[in-house]
């Protein structure tokens, strides 16, 4: 008896469900980003680094921005990387603008200030550079940065690097 109940609230349920307002990839619809929406993005990278800290490694970055308006967007970085046997860490609050293209296309240009960790020197980190996202659906691109940082404090280093991200919008 208590299976044919949860058979008839699982019917229930699903014939009260609503289809998904979300678009297919690569659909024709009109696509926008802007005021009111959040992004969070999820980007790796492997670089050279050259420096007082000369070493190859791997980085993966967690990033957050709220769009203000529909050219600003200011977030935050928190950055996890392997350097030379050691872990490091970056935490950059930056602020994206954004050129509204009202297309598929979202260009921007970040500058990020923070603090940097890297192979047990405390730094502080100053980063700028153009990116490019392109939408796949309303809510999901994916991207190019190509991207200056200068760390400056127990020692100095220059990276220049090109991240590919994997991107989400939405809406609280």
């Amino acid at each position: 008896m208590k299976s044919i109940l949860w058979i008839v609230a699982v019917i229930a349920l699903c014939g009260s469900a609503q289809a998904s307002t979300t678009t297919p990839l690569v659909s024709h619809d009109s696509y926008s980003v802007g005021t009111g929406d959040i992004e969070t993005a999820f980007s790796f990278d492997a670089d050279i680094l050259r420096g007082d800290f000369e070493d190859e490694r791997v980085k993966f970055n967690l990033g957050v921005n709220y769009f203000l308006n529909d050219i600003l967007a200011p977030g935050l970085e928190v950055e996890v990387e392997h350097l030379g046997g050691e872990n490091g860490f970056r935490f950059l609050p930056n602020l994206k603008a954004y050129w509204p293209t009202h297309s598929r296309v979202l260009p921007y240009f970040q500058v990020a200030i923070g603090y940097a960790h890297v192979a047990g020197a405390d730094l502080f980190d100053f980063g700028v550079g153009p990116g490019i996202n392109f939408l796949l659906s309303n809510s999901v691109a994916i991207g190019l940065q190509v991207r200056y940082d200068l760390g400056t404090g127990d020692g100095t280093y220059h990276l220049f690097h090109i991240p590919a991200q994997f991107a989400v919008y939405f809406k609280l």
